[in-house]
């Protein structure tokens, strides 16, 4: 709850499983208007046939009982990924991952039917979509990832793509994506300035059009990840910064949505942090978008409470 009390906790798949045939792995959960919880990542197994991986969907209630669990996948199910999931004003859930060698977006109403599905052929090495966030209008944001490149793009409520955008980041999965409600789009991730990586960020608005560039560096080392989180007028990231003892710590910093109080900061631990404009290139790339065949089936998983310990600690600032 909002005191951080455990309400409740559960394992899927309910049963062990010790034939390497069997995988399950969330990697992202949302919640939607009726606080129902909605998770997605990958599964292998399942009683689905062909067997192979699929973007695996399960759908909590309030009370953590499990009333649905789907498998997305196209028709290449050798190797299908979940990576990344929205919810709209309206509980509609979009699903992103990897699958047919490109990167894929899909959509599905609020009792988890199909509406679109979308394949973003960004060509070179394991093409994926990573992050992605959906407005008040519908309206689902994306970045796209290869192994070299870092694409952004949007999508309507329908389907339609309406803009993308390439960004110079370095070749790192880590990175974040987050939209205001009023379409403004903010995307992070790491970039190597003068041989020292940086947190970058960049803000677009609805239409496309870049809006700022800013970095987060620090005197004592590299500035890496990039989750992000924005609210109202405040923008939130998270990174890992590495100082030269080979010490990690963690940084969360919340700054203005319009990019101003730029500036240094003097910390105890690592240095000097410095927010300021970046020069990172933003290009507008040429990729060819396509509808994409999602397969959708129920799943054989069940749910069970996980018996997880709770423990309280404290770091320091």
């Amino acid at each position: 709850n909002a005191a951080g009390a455990d309400q409740w906790d559960k394992i899927l798949p309910a049963t062990s499983h010790s034939t390497t045939d069997t995988v399950f792995q969330f990697s992202c959960v949302r919640v939607d208007s009726s606080d129902n919880i909605i998770c997605t990542g990958r599964s292998r197994g399942g009683g689905i046939s062909p067997s192979g991986y699929y973007i695996q969907l399960a759908k909590f209630n309030t009370s953590g009982a499990l009333t649905a669990e789907k498998a997305i996948y196209g028709s290449y199910v050798i190797q299908t990924e979940g990576h990344s999931c929205a919810i709209d004003a309206s509980d509609n859930i979009f699903v992103n991952g990897y699958s047919n060698n490109a990167s894929v977006t899909i959509k599905l109403n609020s009792s988890l039917a199909v509406q679109w599905a979308r394949s973003y052929e960004m060509g070179g090495t394991e093409p994926q979509a990573r992050n992605m966030d959906a407005d008040s209008s519908g309206n689902v944001y994306v970045r796209h990832y290869n192994y070299s490149d870092n694409m952004i793009t949007k999508y309507n409520s329908s389907g339609t793509l309406q803009w993308q955008k390439q960004i110079a980041f370095d070749a790192a999965f880590g990175g974040g994506l987050a939209c205001d409600t009023s379409g403004n789009v903010y995307v992070s991730a790491t970039k190597t300035v003068s041989s020292v990586e940086t947190l970058t960020i960049v803000k677009f608005n609805t239409s496309g059009t870049e809006q700022w560039k800013r970095q987060i560096k620090s005197s004592a080392g590299a500035v890496t990840g990039g989750g992000i989180f924005v609210a109202g007028d405040n923008l939130y990231v998270c990174a890992k910064i590495a100082n030269s003892s080979g010490h990690t710590y963690g940084l969360v910093a919340k700054l203005l949505a319009d990019g101003t109080l730029t500036g240094a900061h003097s910390t105890t631990d690592f240095g000097t942090i410095t927010y300021e404009s970046s020069s990172i290139s933003i290009t507008t790339p040429t990729k060819t978008d396509s509808s994409y065949s999602a397969n959708i089936a129920n799943t054989s998983w069940t749910a069970s409470d996980s018996a997880m310990t709770e423990y309280s600690f404290t770091f320091a600032d």
